[in-house]
This record gives structure tokens, C-alpha cells and sequence, in this order.
């Protein structure tokens, strides 16, 4: 059995997960994992914003592709995080799942005050014959991985960065909805891809994009802002993807925009001519960074 609340599902959890698939494999068991939902820091602390990594359905999907047998994802609330460690053990570990195992975070705290830690386990899983495997902390180039700081790394535009925790490119999933078609005008069609309020961003400005749509990955060129040269006033940010040498109709469409690389920050032009002329020369430098990185191809690739 995994706990955690795996926001992100970064490198750090994915040596968890791996690791208790194959125990569990090894010793002809299922494994089952429990999660949270919201995440406790917008229980506890309501007045924290808690901008997710990734939402619930992304990070099922993400889960489906490890191997797991079952995912529980319980609703936190403030009924839940009244519970002593002892009660939230017996409630929703033993009671449910009665583990063989159980493996958690190194850093995995839980119950009311945060009372439960790995030595409490220890001593659970001594009198109750369970092998408790806490995982150790995974570092990358010499940064612990961890959901927060990669929430940093999002939110500063360093999407590289942030694409080497995570071990794939941040993305960010929604439907595809009907814009002022200003891109179209300008003769850069764009997919305007709508996302929820508790989805961090990455910081406004340009990147070089790719976007998985029907189980395929097209090349594009991404902008993220409030677009101040057309707009008279500061919405809320818009996530604008042109796709290049691409002509179907995706309004409507659920597709997910993957963030390679930044190009430049957004900034307000003197005119429209003047934007068409940046938007021209942004679509090259995203076209000349994946012919760095080797071409292109349309084969399909896994989400």
C-alpha cells in the first residue's frame, strides 16, 4: 500500500510508486494507493493558495500508466483532519486496506498536529506485522524534488527546470473554446485552451509548446497572459497555442499543451503590425529550437 498526496508525480514519487509495484509484484500482491482530495494545505490553511501540479484527472492518468491495481482518492476535509494518527490508521489503512506494506514518504506526516511520522509507523508496523519502506529523498543536480519546488519553478517560467523533476514536460489539460479569433486575423490561428482557477501556470510570456490531441503530438508556439496589446483591461490569464502547419478544427476539442522551453516574456506592443512581427519571429525560434532538438514527427506518443 502507497500514501501520499503526489502532486506533481515527480521523479521523487515515481521511485516510490516503482518501488512498491515491483515488491508488490515480487510477492504476487495487488497494490493499492490512497490519496487526497483537496489537498490538506487548502483545508488547514485556507488562506494559502494551493495552486496544483496536477489536477485529479491527470494525476489518475498519470497513476494508470505505473502499474497500480486500485487508487482511493479520499476527500480531505476538515472532519479528516480532526483525526488522531491512531484513528486515521485504523480508519483508513487498516480497516481498508489491512497492508502487507506500506510505503510513504520519507517526509509523510499525517493526523491532527501532524503527529504521525515515520517512527510512529515504525512502531505501528511492529505490532501490527506490517514492513513499513519509507522512501528516501530523491535530489536532481543537486535540488531536493519536491511538489513546491516545482510549483516555483513553474510559476518563475523556468519550464526546463521544472521538466527535469517532473521527468516530462509540465502540461496543462482543457477544452479547446471559441476566442475573438484575433490570432486568425493576424494569420496565426490560435487554440485558446480553458483550465481551472487551481492550476498553476507557468509565468506570462512565450514558450515553445507541444500538444498532445488524439493520442498525437503536434509542435507549437504558446503564449500565457493577459495579452496587452489588444486587451483594454487585466483578465484572467489565456493560454493561446499555435500549432504549426496544422489545419483541423479543435473548438470544442480536450487537448493538453506540454511546455518545452521559454522564448521571451509577454510584453505590450505599439501596434498590431508590431505583434504580428514578434508573433512571426517567436514562431521561428520555436521552429528552430525542435530542429535543434532533432526535427519533428507526428508519431504517437504517450500523455
Amino acid at each position: 500500500m502507497i500514501i501520499g498526496n503526489f502532486d506533481g508525480l515527480h521523479l521523487g514519487h515515481v521511485s516510490l510508486l516503482n518501488s512498491a509495484v515491483a515488491q508488490a509484484k515480487q510477492a504476487h500482491r495487488p497494490v493499492s494507493l490512497l490519496t487526497f482530495f483537496p489537498h490538506p494545505v487548502e483545508v488547514l490553511f485556507p488562506e494559502r493558495r494551493q495552486l496544483r501540479i496536477t489536477t485529479t484527472s491527470e494525476k489518475l492518468a498519470l497513476l494508470d500508466e505505473l502499474g497500480l491495481d486500485n487508487v482511493l482518492v479520499a476527500p480531505f476535509n476538515k472532519e479528516l483532519a480532526e483525526n488522531s494518527a491512531e484513528d486515521f490508521f485504523e480508519n483508513y489503512v487498516w480497516k481498508t486496506f489491512s497492508p502487507k506494506s506500506l510505503h510513504v514518504g520519507s517526509d509523510f506526516r499525517f493526523g491532527k498536529g501532524r503527529e504521525g511520522n515515520e517512527d510512529w509507523l515504525r512502531q505501528k508496523a511492529q505490532s501490527r506485522g506490517f514492513e513499513l519502506c519509507p522512501s528516501p529523498l530523491v535530489l536532481q543536480d543537486g535540488v531536493r524534488i519536491s511538489s513546491t519546488e516545482i510549483r516555483k519553478q513553474i510559476a518563475d517560467g523556468n519550464v526546463e527546470a521544472a521538466r527535469r523533476l517532473l521527468g516530462r514536460p509540465y502540461g496543462v489539460s482543457g477544452q479547446v473554446e471559441h476566442g475573438d479569433h484575433r490570432g486568425r486575423q493576424l494569420g496565426f490561428p490560435t487554440a485558446n485552451v480553458s483550465y481551472p482557477d487551481d492550476k498553476i501556470l507557468p509565468k506570462n510570456g512565450v514558450y515553445v509548446t507541444e500538444v498532445f490531441w488524439q493520442k498525437q503530438t503536434f509542435p507549437s508556439v504558446t503564449n500565457v497572459g493577459v495579452r496587452p496589446t489588444v486587451a483594454n483591461v487585466t483578465p484572467r490569464p489565456r493560454i493561446e497555442t499555435h500549432l504549426f502547419d496544422f489545419n483541423q478544427r479543435l473548438y470544442d476539442e480536450f487537448l493538453t499543451v506540454r511546455f518545452l522551453s521559454r522564448v521571451r516574456d509577454e510584453q505590450r506592443f505599439g501596434s498590431l503590425e508590431e505583434l504580428t512581427s514578434q508573433i512571426a519571429r517567436d514562431s521561428e525560434s520555436a521552429r528552430g529550437w525542435f530542429k535543434s532538438a532533432g526535427g519533428w514527427n507526428k508519431k504517437d506518443k504517450k500523455s
